[in-house]
């Protein structure tokens, strides 16, 4: 199969479901899900696309007519409108709303409407149900993140060479902390690594980003050392990570919209007792969830077997509250591995291993793995050195 075939291949399978659910049309108007179901970015999207499925089996792209030609040429879908006025490009309608009306047709008497709740914006809600005459609208969004769950073979494609992109840049990362470079030079060097890597290897392919102002650069790397590693996320400061302060590096690669995430952490001069515990509870717990890691078994039953490393140390108070999350068009999706997490793991998932600890007071440390659920086992999409160590004395 193609990859428009696969892309084709959703759009039934959600038709199908839209069908067993009583829906008459659904809107979707999450960016990253329009792709899913079209593999069409926009870039920028301050006049935003939407997919359109009504039950009688028609999937339509709707874009802003100056984004109808992209479309065209890019997407995995035939069946292409545009809105909104843009010289002589021909439209279906003015505004959006009044084409996504029109796409849906009429019906007899109010429909069941599909719509994903948590990306429709009030003011387009009320707009699109004022239109259309709606007895009810079902939030489909879990729908949807249920079936990006797992993953086909062009998807895993896509992971496997932003992973790679990652990896470079981890790699990078490591090498200039042991140099003497600041968190800030460090990410710079990290994210031209990275960059240079996708031109020599991928340059057929995005790097783009999904955002309403435009992200045709996604990748992206940074760097906390010592207590500013409790933010979790922050930009890197032109600062020197000091001696017996851990380090984490978090890069995200990115290749045709989809996702991998690297997480590592070093350190310089020596760790204190205290810091060294917290370094073995990481590498123990991530150990240990990837030999347990099959199918079969529930995310919440691997998220406890992460936690027995930091019962072994007396470090219970600090385990976070997930181990990993799914990721692919989004770098955060449903999947995740927490407590009483009941998902079963099946073969094609893609999802972080990711075990970590936080202090407010000397910061924390982590590692992040993407990983590959396969039949027997896992695959570790992310193949830099994961070993915790010392690059600079």
């Amino acid at each position: 199969m193609t990859e428009k075939e696969y892309v084709a291949g959703r759009a039934r399978k959600f038709i199908a479901w839209m069908k067993e659910q009583k829906l008459d049309a659904a809107v979707i108007s999450r960016p990253e899900d329009i792709f899913y179901f079209s593999r069409f970015n926009p870039i920028i999207a301050s006049k935003p696309p939407y997919f359109i499925f009504t039950a009688e089996g028609r999937a339509c792209l709707l874009t802003q007519s100056l984004r109808l030609n992209h479309a065209r040429e890019e997407s995995a879908v035939t069946d292409i409108q545009g809105y909104g006025v843009w010289g002589d490009i021909p439209i279906l309608d003015g505004d959006p709303i009044g084409a996504i009306a029109k796409i849906i047709g009429a019906k007899n008497g109010k429909i069941r409407l599909g719509v994903e709740y948590g990306a429709l914006n009030l003011l387009t809600y009320r707009k699109l149900t004022d239109a259309i005459p709606v007895g009810e609208t079902v939030d489909v969004s879990g729908q949807v993140e249920k079936m990006k769950q797992i993953k086909d073979i062009y998807e895993i494609g896509h992971i496997r060479k932003a992973s790679a992109l990652a990896d470079v840049c981890a790699d990078t990362m490591r090498k200039e902390l042991a140099a003497g470079e600041t968190e800030a030079a460090v990410c710079v060097k990290g994210h031209y690594a990275m960059k240079k890597y996708w031109l020599t290897h991928f340059p057929e392919e995005e790097i783009a980003g999904f955002s309403e102002g435009g992200i045709l650069d996604a990748l992206m790397c940074w760097c906390n050392s010592g207590s500013r590693i409790a933010f979790a996320c922050d930009c890197p400061k032109p600062q020197l990570p000091k001696k017996g302060e851990l380090v984490v590096s978090y890069i995200w690669g990115k290749i045709s919209g989809y996702h991998s995430e690297v997480e590592r952490t070093y350190f310089t001069g020596r760790l204190d007792a205290l810091r060294e515990r917290a370094v073995a509870t990481v590498q123990e717990s991530r150990t240990a969830m990837l030999a347990a890691l099959k199918p079969g078994i529930t995310f919440g039953e691997l998220f406890e077997v992460g936690c027995e490393a930091y019962r072994r140390h007396d470090l219970e108070q600090m385990i976070p509250g997930s181990f990993g999350h799914g990721i692919g068009l989004s770098a955060h999706e449903s999947l995740g591995i927490g407590k009483n997490r009941r998902e079963v793991i099946q073969p094609n998932m893609v999802f972080t291993v990711e075990p970590g600890l936080t202090s407010l007071e000397w910061g924390g440390g982590r590692i992040s793995e993407t990983v590959l659920a396969t039949e027997d086992g896992y695959e570790l999409l992310t193949k830099a050195d994961a070993s915790i160590c010392s690059v600079r004395e």
